[in-house]
């Protein structure tokens, strides 16, 4: 799942949309509980249909969910499972993160939780540089998954690819397949740039040392390489390239958020800043964050006052109304409206009341 997936599933409207999450395990014997569990859900979602709709009406939308969490492999799950169907969609995602075990019949899906988990979770992009098959992965925490999408795998074409090299007494072979390999990885960047979009997550490059050195020379593209895994990596294991890559992606968030602190401090020193939940809301409307820094566990459950567009603090994030989390809302602002987030150590921002921003002007 990615941002794009997240929007499509937000601009879903239709009643009744159901949403089914649960918080899901990946050894034995923890997941044998899973699928009663899932089988609880499910009975829960028929029963509050059975409230508003007859069994006539509601059973084409009950078959739907019958035979989308038929198709879940437990074995295999990860850290969560969403189920979401109406009557025209349905559809089953493994979540590598945990989310709040619910069952929820609205207008829209409940995408946030979904939005919460993906937002706070570290992501990063994986490149497998080969001359025969180059793939790219998406990382979410310690879960990678390849995407086979917008060009990927990418395999190199023509001599010294897929057909032999040339057979000319007159050209240097060497020199001749290393600038095939240059164009080749150009375009191979070319392609990871048009795909990774707006998501400039860090770049892990996977491959032997002279297919890593022709990249760094020819990639157009502006996201950070936060490391590399030397060596042919084309039939290393998802698992064991994901445990790879866990120290350099960790390395490289350490890195980035001692920056952005330092960057916080420099835009206090120029007043160029905001604290706190209030001012970054306002901030973030007016369109005026560039980088917004958060708490990793800060939440604020509040009820907003539409006409003034301010917060206000509730007890209870189950009332009529109430925002679950203001602080999801305000990231999905600062996103929509072309800023960066980070998340930060627990204290970190205690003196900004676990929320600050850099403004823009």
């Amino acid at each position: 799942m990615n941002r794009t997936e997240l929007k499509e599933l937000q601009g879903m409207v239709e009643y009744p949309s159901v949403t089914i999450l649960l918080p899901t395990h990946r050894t034995v014997p923890d997941n044998r509980q899973d699928p009663i569990r899932m089988k609880n859900l499910l009975k829960q979602a028929v029963d509050k249909l059975s409230q508003e709709f007859t069994k006539r009406e509601y059973q084409p939308l009950v078959d739907r969910l019958d035979n989308v969490t038929a198709s879940i492999d437990y074995a295999h799950a990860l850290d969560g499972l969403a189920v979401l169907a109406n009557s025209h969609f349905s559809k089953l995602y493994y979540l590598p993160f945990p989310v709040k075990e619910r069952v929820v019949i609205d207008r829209t899906f409940a995408t946030r939780d979904l939005v919460s988990a993906f937002n706070r979770s570290p992501q990063y992009w994986l490149i497998a540089l080969s001359d025969k098959s180059t793939r790219l992965f998406r990382g979410v925490r310690d879960y990678l998954a390849e995407v086979a999408e917008g060009g990927f795998p990418a395999v190199f074409q023509g001599p010294g690819g897929t057909e032999p090299l040339p057979i000319d007494y007159g050209i240097d072979r060497s020199s001749y397949l290393d600038e095939r390999h240059k164009l080749f990885f150009r375009e191979v960047s070319k392609t990871f740039k048009k795909l990774a979009g707006p998501e400039p997550y860090p770049l892990v490059l996977a491959g032997v040392e002279r297919h890593i050195a022709y990249y760094n020379e020819v990639a157009n593209h502006a996201i950070p390489i936060a490391g590399t895994l030397t060596g042919n990596h084309d039939h290393t294991p998802l698992r064991e390239l994901s445990r790879l890559a866990g120290p350099i992606i960790e390395r490289c968030l350490t890195k980035v958020r001692s920056q952005k602190l330092s960057e916080l401090e420099s835009a206090v020193s120029l007043d160029k800043y905001s604290s706190g939940i209030d001012g970054c809301w306002r901030a973030a409307h007016e369109g005026r964050i560039s980088t917004l820094l958060v708490e990793e566990d800060y939440m604020y459950p509040a009820e907003l006052d539409r006409e003034r567009n301010q917060l206000k603090p509730v007890s209870d994030s189950t009332l009529p109304g109430v925002m679950d989390d203001a602080v999801d809302e305000l990231i999905e602002t600062v996103i929509a409206k072309g800023g960066e987030v980070h998340f930060m150590g627990k204290g970190l921002l205690s003196i900004h009341n676990h929320i600050a921003a850099i403004m823009r002007y």
